[in-house]
């Protein structure tokens, strides 16, 4: 009769409201969830008074910020972040970049990004301050699968152990890789320590995809305004910390006298040198080495005995020339450790007034690509191990300098040696 059929319709009709409902709460929890902040992490731009920091959204939002203060869930201060995103459209995520101002040195921050509606989790740093030591966590080659070094990592930074990280080359294994999905599940693993302490990167081959795009746009924060040696570009710059000038180069770029980035790297290096009484340590990281002696492994032959010798012929003269004291890379998926090298020799045996830089290759902190366990002892290979882990370097103040290599398996060093200047 008519009255049933009202109610099978006044039924229906509410299954599909209901129904309707659903889909716009869940239309809604999506778009809120791709407007979340996430990929927190922060970049020193030279400046004892502000601080960088980048996080990445999967949706456009309005009112991009970061608000912080000196106590727990109660923020002083704010400040309104720049967005860009890639110019290829093979990844959706739009990176945000804000600057923190009006530090106190020494001071312990707590912030949050977001859009006013969506924020983050809370983290906290510390403002720098000149203090000595001053301690680094040096790495590269690190992935997201089989990144064997995050949980003692993440333990060191929570501790406060960590001023610094410099991963040299070789993020993510790989940032591009499934549309992005592997990088940004990485920047999302590593948030805990990156959220923390300034995380400072260089490009590796493994960045190279699409012409460093993913690099480029997902450390944009590098970019400070205050950078001293900004040269325009993320893929090689400078900065000073303390009593150091520390120099991020591309190895993946040419180093050929006259091309731009040696012709920066040059002018980088004599300013440094003008300052040498003030900022004695002058340390430069990249990731492939000009020395190194793995073997048995066509690849490891190769970027030896072939790529080392030809990156050699134009990075050394500058090394040399400008006194560099530390140069710091990967690319090997294992440690090893150099002494002073000139032109193939060993100059001497130790690091007291080195006559050259001390080499450390340190990239052996976890991937996919897993371990190169071949080596061939060389007259200039101090120490080398293919066990997982990842370098400590701590400044002690203008004459004393020490390294660590820690294994992770075993959470004990390894390999160390200090470096003095009489």
């Amino acid at each position: 009769n008519a009255e049933y059929m009202g109610n099978i319709f006044l039924q229906s009709m509410s299954t599909q409201i209901k129904m309707l409902t659903v889909v716009a709460v869940v239309i809604a929890s999506l778009s809120l969830c791709l407007a979340a902040p996430e990929q927190v992490h922060l970049a020193w731009n030279g400046r004892y008074d502000q601080m960088r920091v980048t996080w990445v959204t999967f949706e456009d939002v309005e009112n991009s910020v970061v608000r912080y203060g000196l106590q727990s869930m109660i923020y002083t201060a704010s400040a309104s972040a720049t967005d860009h995103t890639m110019w290829l459209p093979i990844w959706k995520g739009r990176v945000h970049d804000a600057t923190m101002t009006d530090l106190i040195p020494g001071k312990r921050y707590f912030y949050q990004v977001g859009d006013g509606v969506n924020w983050s989790n809370e983290f906290s740093f510390t403002a720098k301050e000149v203090r000595y030591p001053i301690r680094f966590a040096v790495y590269g080659d690190f992935g997201d699968v089989n990144s064997q070094s995050l949980d003692m990592l993440k333990q060191e930074v929570a501790d406060d152990s960590i001023d610094m990280i410099l991963h040299v080359g070789d993020i993510a294994y790989d940032l591009h890789d499934k549309g992005g999905e592997v990088g940004d599940n990485f920047m999302r693993h590593i948030e805990p320590v990156a959220a923390a302490v300034p995380y400072m990167v260089c490009p590796g081959n493994h960045e190279s995809a699409w012409f460093f795009s993913h690099y480029k746009t997902r450390f944009s924060g590098i970019l400070g305004d205050s950078m001293m040696g900004n040269s325009g570009n993320n893929l090689w710059y400078s900065f000073d910390y303390g009593n150091m000038h520390i120099v991020s180069i591309s190895t993946e770029h040419s180093l050929i006298p006259l091309t731009e980035q040696h012709r920066w790297l040059e002018a980088d290096l004599i300013k440094a040198n003008q300052n040498r009484s003030e900022r004695p340590w002058l340390i430069i990281y990249g990731h492939r080495p000009h020395y190194c002696s793995n073997r048995k492994q066509i690849d490891a032959e190769w970027d030896c005995l072939v790529e080392g010798k030809w990156i050699r012929q134009w990075m050394e003269p500058l090394f040399l020339k400008y006194k560099v004291d530390l140069y710091l890379c990967g690319h090997m998926h294992s440690y090893e450790r150099l002494w002073p090298i000139i032109q193939d020799k060993p100059v001497q045996h130790d690091y007291i007034n080195p006559k050259a830089p001390a080499i450390v290759i340190s990239g052996s902190a976890g991937c996919r690509e897993w371990l190169n366990d071949n080596f061939k002892p060389q007259d200039w290979s101090a120490f080398h191990s293919s066990a997982y882990g990842y370098g400590h370097l701590t400044v002690h103040n203008n004459t004393h300098l020490h390294w660590e290599q820690i294994s992770v398996n075993t959470s004990s060093v390894i390999d160390e040696f200090w470096m003095t200047k009489e």
